[in-house]
Protein backbone atom coordinates (compact mmCIF):
# COMPACT_ATOMS: atom_id res chain seq x y z
CA UNK A 1 0.00 0.00 0.00
CA UNK A 2 1.13 3.57 -0.67
CA UNK A 3 2.70 5.44 2.22
CA UNK A 4 -0.11 8.00 1.86
CA UNK A 5 -3.56 6.74 2.73
CA UNK A 6 -6.69 8.28 1.23
CA UNK A 7 -8.35 10.61 3.72
CA UNK A 8 -11.42 8.36 4.07
CA UNK A 9 -9.46 5.08 4.16
CA UNK A 10 -10.38 2.43 6.69
CA UNK A 11 -9.25 -1.20 6.72
CA UNK A 12 -11.43 -3.31 4.39
CA UNK A 13 -12.48 -5.57 7.25
CA UNK A 14 -14.57 -2.67 8.60
CA UNK A 15 -17.17 -3.34 5.89
CA UNK A 16 -18.20 -6.62 7.52
CA UNK A 17 -17.77 -5.27 11.06
CA UNK A 18 -20.41 -2.53 10.87
CA UNK A 19 -17.79 0.14 10.25
CA UNK A 20 -15.65 -0.88 13.23
CA UNK A 21 -12.04 -2.02 13.26
CA UNK A 22 -9.07 -2.27 15.56
CA UNK A 23 -5.62 -0.69 15.46
CA UNK A 24 -4.16 -4.14 14.76
CA UNK A 25 -6.53 -4.63 11.82
CA UNK A 26 -5.60 -1.23 10.40
CA UNK A 27 -1.89 -2.03 10.58
CA UNK A 28 -2.43 -5.50 9.11
CA UNK A 29 -4.22 -3.83 6.17
CA UNK A 30 -1.27 -1.54 5.47
CA UNK A 31 -1.46 1.48 7.77
CA UNK A 32 1.55 2.40 9.86
CA UNK A 33 1.43 2.88 13.62
CA UNK A 34 2.08 6.62 13.13
CA UNK A 35 -0.81 6.89 10.63
CA UNK A 36 -3.14 5.20 13.10
CA UNK A 37 -1.93 7.51 15.86
CA UNK A 38 -2.39 10.61 13.69
CA UNK A 39 -5.95 9.65 12.77
CA UNK A 40 -6.73 9.03 16.42
CA UNK A 41 -5.13 12.32 17.51
CA UNK A 42 -7.00 14.37 14.89
CA UNK A 43 -10.35 12.69 15.63
CA UNK A 44 -10.68 11.13 12.20
CA UNK A 45 -10.83 7.75 13.93
CA UNK A 46 -12.60 7.63 17.27
CA UNK A 47 -12.58 5.07 20.03
CA UNK A 48 -15.84 3.20 20.54
CA UNK A 49 -14.87 0.90 23.43
CA UNK A 50 -12.09 -1.54 24.15
CA UNK A 51 -9.91 -1.84 21.04
CA UNK A 52 -12.55 -0.82 18.50
CA UNK A 53 -12.36 2.33 16.39
CA UNK A 54 -14.75 3.94 13.93
CA UNK A 55 -14.50 6.61 11.27
CA UNK A 56 -18.20 7.47 11.10
CA UNK A 57 -21.40 7.54 13.11
CA UNK A 58 -21.86 7.97 16.85
CA UNK A 59 -19.13 5.99 18.62
CA UNK A 60 -21.06 6.00 21.90
CA UNK A 61 -24.28 4.47 20.56
CA UNK A 62 -24.96 1.33 22.67
CA UNK A 63 -25.35 -1.04 19.71
CA UNK A 64 -21.92 0.03 18.42
CA UNK A 65 -20.41 -0.37 21.87
CA UNK A 66 -21.74 -3.93 21.99
CA UNK A 67 -20.03 -4.68 18.67
CA UNK A 68 -16.84 -3.08 19.98
CA UNK A 69 -16.90 -5.44 22.97
CA UNK A 70 -17.05 -8.40 20.58
CA UNK A 71 -14.04 -7.14 18.61
CA UNK A 72 -12.04 -6.67 21.79
CA UNK A 73 -13.09 -9.74 23.78
CA UNK A 74 -14.87 -12.24 21.48
CA UNK A 75 -15.82 -14.44 24.45
CA UNK A 76 -17.53 -11.59 26.34
CA UNK A 77 -21.30 -11.28 26.70
CA UNK A 78 -22.72 -7.76 26.79
CA UNK A 79 -24.91 -7.35 29.87
CA UNK A 80 -26.71 -5.05 32.31
CA UNK A 81 -27.57 -1.53 31.13
CA UNK A 82 -25.62 -1.89 27.88
CA UNK A 83 -27.63 -4.96 26.90
CA UNK A 84 -30.82 -3.25 28.09
CA UNK A 85 -30.20 -0.32 25.77
CA UNK A 86 -29.56 -2.68 22.84
CA UNK A 87 -32.92 -4.30 23.67
CA UNK A 88 -34.52 -0.79 23.77
CA UNK A 89 -35.39 -1.05 27.46
CA UNK A 90 -35.84 2.25 29.33
CA UNK A 91 -32.72 2.36 31.49
CA UNK A 92 -30.15 5.14 31.99
CA UNK A 93 -26.92 4.93 30.03
CA UNK A 94 -23.88 5.25 32.28
CA UNK A 95 -21.66 5.50 29.20
CA UNK A 96 -19.80 2.31 30.00
CA UNK A 97 -19.95 -1.05 28.21
CA UNK A 98 -20.78 -3.85 30.65
CA UNK A 99 -19.77 -7.40 29.76
CA UNK A 100 -19.71 -10.82 31.41
CA UNK A 101 -16.31 -12.47 30.94
CA UNK A 102 -15.28 -16.09 31.58
CA UNK A 103 -12.02 -15.16 33.38
CA UNK A 104 -10.92 -12.20 35.47
CA UNK A 105 -9.98 -9.19 33.35
CA UNK A 106 -9.16 -5.57 34.06
CA UNK A 107 -11.42 -2.76 32.88
CA UNK A 108 -10.30 -1.60 29.47
CA UNK A 109 -11.26 1.60 27.63
CA UNK A 110 -14.83 1.69 28.98
CA UNK A 111 -15.28 -2.10 28.90
CA UNK A 112 -16.37 -3.10 32.41
CA UNK A 113 -15.96 -6.85 33.11
CA UNK A 114 -18.29 -8.80 35.41
CA UNK A 115 -18.12 -12.42 36.53
CA UNK A 116 -21.59 -13.99 36.83
CA UNK A 117 -22.87 -17.39 35.67
CA UNK A 118 -24.92 -17.47 32.47
CA UNK A 119 -26.87 -20.33 30.92
CA UNK A 120 -26.73 -20.81 27.16
CA UNK A 121 -30.39 -19.78 27.04
CA UNK A 122 -29.43 -16.44 28.64
CA UNK A 123 -27.38 -15.40 25.61
CA UNK A 124 -28.36 -14.21 22.13
CA UNK A 125 -26.31 -12.87 19.21
CA UNK A 126 -26.83 -9.35 17.92
CA UNK A 127 -24.54 -8.57 15.00
CA UNK A 128 -21.03 -9.59 16.05
CA UNK A 129 -21.87 -9.46 19.73
CA UNK A 130 -23.14 -11.93 22.27
CA UNK A 131 -25.55 -10.22 24.65
CA UNK A 132 -27.81 -11.33 27.45
CA UNK A 133 -31.36 -12.08 26.31
CA UNK A 134 -34.10 -9.57 26.99
CA UNK A 135 -35.54 -11.71 29.81
CA UNK A 136 -32.17 -12.19 31.51
CA UNK A 137 -31.34 -8.52 31.03
CA UNK A 138 -34.59 -7.46 32.69
CA UNK A 139 -33.94 -9.69 35.70
CA UNK A 140 -30.35 -8.46 36.01
CA UNK A 141 -31.25 -4.79 35.73
CA UNK A 142 -34.11 -5.02 38.23
CA UNK A 143 -31.56 -6.08 40.83
CA UNK A 144 -28.63 -3.91 39.82
CA UNK A 145 -30.10 -0.52 38.91
CA UNK A 146 -30.70 2.14 41.51
CA UNK A 147 -34.04 1.81 43.28
CA UNK A 148 -35.89 4.53 41.34
CA UNK A 149 -34.63 3.32 37.95
CA UNK A 150 -35.40 -0.29 38.86
CA UNK A 151 -38.96 0.60 39.91
CA UNK A 152 -39.46 2.50 36.67
CA UNK A 153 -38.21 -0.49 34.65
CA UNK A 154 -40.44 -2.94 36.56
CA UNK A 155 -43.49 -0.73 35.95
CA UNK A 156 -42.66 -0.33 32.27
CA UNK A 157 -41.99 -4.05 31.71
CA UNK A 158 -44.82 -5.28 33.93
CA UNK A 159 -47.51 -3.17 32.26
CA UNK A 160 -46.35 -4.48 28.86
CA UNK A 161 -46.37 -8.16 29.86
CA UNK A 162 -42.58 -8.45 29.59
CA UNK A 163 -41.94 -9.25 33.26
CA UNK A 164 -43.96 -10.96 35.97
CA UNK A 165 -43.57 -12.16 39.53
CA UNK A 166 -43.05 -15.78 38.44
CA UNK A 167 -40.02 -14.83 36.34
CA UNK A 168 -38.42 -12.97 39.22
CA UNK A 169 -39.32 -15.80 41.60
CA UNK A 170 -37.57 -18.31 39.36
CA UNK A 171 -34.47 -16.10 39.22
CA UNK A 172 -34.43 -15.86 43.01
CA UNK A 173 -34.60 -19.65 43.34
CA UNK A 174 -31.93 -20.24 40.70
CA UNK A 175 -29.49 -17.65 42.11
CA UNK A 176 -30.21 -17.40 45.84
CA UNK A 177 -27.10 -15.38 46.67
CA UNK A 178 -27.09 -13.02 43.71
CA UNK A 179 -26.43 -9.34 44.22
CA UNK A 180 -29.68 -7.40 44.04
CA UNK A 181 -32.00 -10.18 45.18
CA UNK A 182 -33.66 -8.08 47.89
CA UNK A 183 -34.66 -5.54 45.27
CA UNK A 184 -35.90 -8.38 43.02
CA UNK A 185 -38.01 -9.74 45.90
CA UNK A 186 -39.65 -6.36 46.37
CA UNK A 187 -40.25 -6.08 42.63
CA UNK A 188 -41.83 -9.55 42.61
CA UNK A 189 -44.16 -8.46 45.42
CA UNK A 190 -45.08 -5.33 43.48
CA UNK A 191 -45.82 -7.35 40.36
CA UNK A 192 -47.77 -9.98 42.28
CA UNK A 193 -49.83 -7.34 44.05
CA UNK A 194 -50.45 -5.50 40.76
CA UNK A 195 -49.34 -2.22 42.37
CA UNK A 196 -48.26 -0.84 39.03
CA UNK A 197 -49.34 2.26 37.17
CA UNK A 198 -48.57 2.37 33.41
CA UNK A 199 -45.82 4.80 32.36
Amino acid sequence: MSSRLPRDWVPPVAVRQYGLFTRAQAIAAGATASQVRHRRDTGRWRLVAGDALTADGDPREPWRRAQAAALTWPDAVVCLSTAALVHHLPVPDDGRTHVVVPVNRRERADLVPHRVPLATTDVVRVGLALITSRDRTLVDCVGRLGRVDAERLVTWAGTRGLLDAATLGAALRDRPGAWGNEQRRQSARDLSGRRLQPR
